[in-house]
């Protein structure tokens, strides 16, 4: 008898308020759109490419040469605005990436250091950590990077094009032994790693490297990559030694526009030998 009166005060109420009621239910529905218009306009993740967005993505990889002359180059990291060419631009983002992995990290860039023949050789950036002397060469190239690290010679491939460059590897163990040399007998022992950075839209799955201490990355990996090394890695020098390290190398940042253009005028005369 009570469910009754209940149910009966219920269908009484309802009717009483028939107006309400239906409002309330044409603003559910009107809801039930309007969500389903938002979600639906999305494009789904999992869906197929079309032919023109593949043709995208294999253009992106390989970078046409005609685009990689005339675009900026890209990058996950922040980094400042950088009004010079793309080598120097590529250093910026090396050099942002190196100063977020770490806050106890010292950065020197662009140095010139004195080589056993009497010549300098420009290094991108030194990075010096207690975990040892990170050298790192910046290649702001696009494309196909194909290379051995036991050749000499290296390719930059694109879809309608390829370029030779000298091997990064060698390059950069020769910015290695300058440093040794320049630091002396008291840092010998000091651990050097080394690093080279690439563009972001190359593709560098066919560099093979069997050595350790050799990283070859790109920019926007560089700096969880650095992260990873000195978490791993033993602490060989000291906050002094460290500092000593940054201390001793520094003026090979600040070198006289001489030393900057009769090395420009070695490396060209290198270059056409």
């Amino acid at each position: 008898m009570y469910l009754l009166t209940r149910t009966a005060t219920i269908v009484t109420w309802i009717f009483d308020h028939l107006g309400l009621v239906v409002g309330i239910l044409f603003g559910i529905v009107a809801l039930i759109g309007l969500l389903s218009g938002i979600f639906s306009s999305r494009t789904p993740m999992n869906r197929s490419l079309t032919y023109e967005e593949q043709e995208r993505s294999i253009d992106r990889s390989l970078g046409k040469k005609e685009e990689w002359e005339g675009e900026q180059s890209s990058s996950l990291v922040d980094t400042p605005v950088v009004l010079f060419d793309k080598g120097q631009q590529g250093e910026a983002i090396v050099l942002d990436a190196v100063l977020k992995s770490h806050p106890h990290i010292k950065c020197l860039s662009s140095l010139y250091v004195p080589t056993s023949s009497g010549q300098y050789t420009e290094v991108d950036l030194v990075a010096i950590h207690s975990t040892g002397i990170y050298v790192i060469e910046s290649k702001n190239y696009r494309g196909v990077i194909v290379g051995n690290e036991d050749e000499r010679i290296w390719n930059q491939a694109f879809i309608e094009d390829r370029n030779e460059f000298y091997n990064p590897i060698m390059q950069n163990a020769g910015h290695i032994r300058a440093i040794k040399l320049f630091l002396g007998e008291r840092y010998k022992d000091i651990p050097f790693h080394s690093i080279i950075v690439f563009n972001n839209d190359s593709n560098i799955d066919l560099i093979k490297v069997k050595s350790k201490g050799i990283v070859i990355t790109k920019h926007m990996n560089l700096t969880s990559q650095l992260q990873g090394l000195v978490h791993i890695l033993p602490d060989v020098l000291n906050e002094e030694s460290t500092t000593v390290v940054y201390e001793s190398l520094l003026p090979q940042t600040e070198v006289s526009e001489d030393i900057k253009r009769k090395h420009l005028e070695f490396v060209q005369h290198r270059k056409d030998a």
